[in-house]
């Protein structure tokens, strides 16, 4: 947005120019020369940044031990041995049965 503004702003400036100074076939040449110019500044100044960001990603990455992995290249999670994919069967515990309490004898007393 503020390179487009530039370029606007630029261009206003340099019509203005024309109108104290020249005439219009001097202002075409003008143009001609230094829009471009100055498009191909800022396509420069573009690509320096970008050029910067990816240097400054990269070495942040290295210091905290990250991997670069190319975009095309897909990631799968290691396959685990086949025993261990395979659900174990449920296991069994037989308890012993509970011994049933008997209740003691009663002792009888002799009549009297």
């Amino acid at each position: 947005m503020q390179a487009k503004t530039a370029m606007w702003l630029l261009l206003a400036l340099e019509v203005i120019i024309v109108g104290f100074f020249g005439g219009w076939l001097w202002a075409l040449g003008a143009v001609a020369v230094t829009l471009p110019a100055f498009a191909y500044f800022l396509s420069r100044q573009k690509r320096k940044i970008q050029s910067q960001l990816i240097t400054f990603v990269d070495d942040l990455a290295t210091n905290l031990k990250l991997i670069k992995i190319p975009h095309a290249q897909t990631v799968e999670p290691p396959t685990a041995p086949p025993a261990a994919r395979t659900k174990p069967e449920p296991m069994r515990v037989d308890l012993p049965k509970p011994v049933e309490a008997t209740a003691p004898a009663e002792t009888q007393s002799p009549a009297v």
